[in-house]
């Protein structure tokens, strides 16, 4: 790990790196044996086997001398997605204006460069208000136009729907698992399935201010009632089923989450789809990676969230 221009390398003795699809930021925590107080740089660069895997603003580091010698910690986000984060966004109406276009005018400043993974529609009106950051403005357009929340790939684009894009993995511990695939299966050290049917919802009733109700089925709930009522805030003015859609879209993610754990440092990015030989009750399912760590402590490892879309 390297801080701000300097070419000293720093080898952390722990370190955790995480990615998820619900938070735009990656996250990096960091901790060495350190002689001095603290590092000189505003931004920090993590590589492993010679990859370059994050580049930073650091947020905050901590410095802490004791009997057993000084250590450093050190708290750092991923560039891009902390400066549409923490940048405010100009006040503004736009009409008729396409998704790709309102990427272009609140993120290529910054860093990024486009938006993939659906169709690039319109919205008739919409508005972004006093007070919002540049990365809201850009992933409530997109929840409004598409009905889910964007992520930031790999390659610094905004993906608006994670089904649409990401490479394949066969991960199993069979060493010929029966898939149409000739690339080795990657093998783990742990898997774990969690079903929370309780986080299911059936319905979604709309209250209107003027008295009147919709409901919004949830088509794959099965045979258990769960329903939610919600009064469209201002952003679903336009388009208030999309808020339904949200809510039900929102519980059936949560309702099967399988976690790995591999061994060493397995390339992969948010939005990459994943088989599972060794299930054969989701052998036909599409899985794709909602969740990424990697740490070290003790060696390197990686933990994956997968969730079934």
């Amino acid at each position: 790990m390297t801080m701000g221009g300097s070419t000293r390398n720093i080898t952390p003795a722990s370190f955790w790196l995480a990615q998820n699809q619900t938070t735009p930021c990656d996250v990096l925590r960091a901790e060495w044996a350190a002689t001095s107080c603290l590092e000189q740089g505003d931004f920090c660069r993590l590589t492993v086997d010679g990859e370059e895997v994050f580049y930073g603003i650091v947020d905050s580091q901590r410095y802490t001398l004791s009997a057993k010698g000084g250590r450093t910690q050190l708290n750092a986000r991923r560039k891009l997605a902390a400066y549409l984060v923490d940048n405010e966004a100009a006040p503004k109406t736009y009409l008729n204006l396409p998704f790709s276009q309102l990427v272009a005018r609140h993120g290529t400043s910054y860093g990024v460069k486009g938006a993939v993974g659906a169709p690039d529609k319109k919205m008739p009106i919409y508005t972004v208000p006093k007070g919002r950051s540049e990365w809201e403005a850009i992933s409530v357009f997109c929840q409004q136009l598409y009905g889910r929340s964007p992520y930031l790939d790999g390659q610094d684009r905004i993906v608006a729907d994670a089904r649409l894009s990401g490479r394949a993995h066969v991960l199993s511990n069979n060493s010929n698992p029966s898939q149409s695939s000739s690339a080795p299966p990657t093998p783990y050290s742990e898997l774990e399935v969690i079903h929370r049917p309780e986080a299911v919802i059936s319905s979604v009733y709309l209250l209107g201010e003027d008295g009147a109700v919709q409901r919004v089925e949830n088509e794959k709930a099965g045979a258990a009632v769960r329903r939610r009522y919600i009064s469209p805030s201002t952003q679903w003015a336009l388009f208030p089923k999309w808020g339904a859609r949200e809510v039900i879209a929102s519980g059936m993610e949560k309702r099967l989450e399988i976690r790995i754990v591999l061994p060493g440092y397995f390339r992969c990015s948010l939005g990459d789809r994943v088989t599972l030989p060794d299930l054969p009750s989701l052998s036909g399912a599409m899985l794709t990676i909602h969740e990424i760590e990697w740490a070290v402590h003790n060696g390197v490892m990686t933990r994956l969230v997968l969730k079934k879309e």
